[in-house]
């Protein structure tokens, strides 16, 4: 019995890790969102569209990164970063879309 005890209870310690792990991660990448708000009212837009990025890399799900991302993107102006909006958009779209599935 003890040792189910014990593989039960390092089952539930590895759970807490993990979730506290996906925590810190979040916060991180909501403190690249605050960069790239605060780069983005300074008018560095290159370094708004670095910060979103670091947050999407952190936290793939979220959907608003994705849209302020091809935001930016947009209002550079550039083919290239134009093309890369459209593609966040419909990034921001597909994950819009499963949520509400869910």
């Amino acid at each position: 019995m003890d040792m189910k005890r014990s593989k039960l209870f390092a089952i539930l310690l590895l759970i807490c890790f993990s979730t506290l792990s996906v925590y810190a991660q979040n916060d991180e990448a909501r403190r690249h969102w605050v960069r790239a708000e605060t780069a983005l009212k300074m008018g560095l837009l290159q370094d708004a569209v670095n910060e979103y990025k670091e947050a999407i890399v952190l936290d793939s799900t979220n959907g608003s990164f994705y849209y302020n991302l091809a935001l930016v993107q947009e209002k550079m102006g550039t083919s290239e970063t134009f093309s890369e909006a459209i593609k966040n958009y419909k990034e921001y779209l597909r994950l819009i879309y499963f949520k509400r599935k869910m």
